[in-house]
């Protein structure tokens, strides 16, 4: 969702330099910035996160953003327009223990995420391109660490506040209570809140 926005905003170079002007796809080209009015991020791996930070191979799949050295990377080629509202809904269903790791809520979360959730939750170390990730990561959905599904590496960020919402900038809504599944209505665990999540905040972008 990100590359696509910047894409419509501001093109490939890449694809410029490579492609007849006759042939290059329009998506490739740029001079949309205005097409896209808010982009809202739900539990995304903005920044990688820690269940896939082993090394990977070059293959072109979701996975392969899901690496964080592979995240950050592509972090930096992406555009962001300050034509266009950004907004990030993090989740969490994990508790602090005494120890200051954090362990999967299991009421909350989903079975087929609360082992990863206790690994994400204790884990620290260094990527293979050198980024090093300690205790701030430990919090999760289950899949991705909270901290990375608030807001790209590179971009602008602030915690969303009512009265000042800014264009070209994350607006950082707080941080949903549950696990990755709970923003898609859930799994096995419904989630019944959800349409009044959405409903209240199409309601705020459509007041911008």
């Amino acid at each position: 969702m990100r590359l696509f926005a910047s894409l419509m905003a501001v093109g490939s170079e890449v694809e410029r330099a490579d492609t007849d002007e006759s042939e290059i796809s329009s998506l490739f080209t740029g001079g949309k910035e205005n097409w896209i009015y808010s982009l809202t991020a739900l539990a995304a791996p903005n920044n990688g996160t820690t269940a896939y930070s082993a090394p990977a191979e070059d293959i072109d799949t979701a996975a392969y953003d899901m690496y964080i050295d592979n995240a950050m990377a592509l972090n930096k080629t992406i555009y962001t327009s300050n034509q266009s509202y950004y907004f990030s809904i993090p989740c969490s269903a994990t508790v602090k223990n005494a120890d200051g790791t954090y362990s999967a809520e299991k009421n909350m979360m989903e079975i087929l995420f609360q082992s990863s959730s206790d690994e994400l939750g204790r884990y620290t170390g260094t990527t293979v391109g050198g980024y090093e990730f300690g205790e701030e990561w430990f919090e999760n959905d289950g899949l991705v660490n909270t901290i990375s599904a608030k807001a790209p590496t590179n971009a602008q960020s602030k915690d969303f506040d009512a009265n000042n919402i800014p264009k070209g900038v994350w607006n950082v809504m707080p941080t949903y209570h549950g696990d990755h599944m709970s923003l898609q209505g859930g799994l096995l665990k419904t989630n019944t809140d959800v349409e009044r999540l959405y409903t209240e905040h199409l309601n705020m972008i459509n007041c911008l």
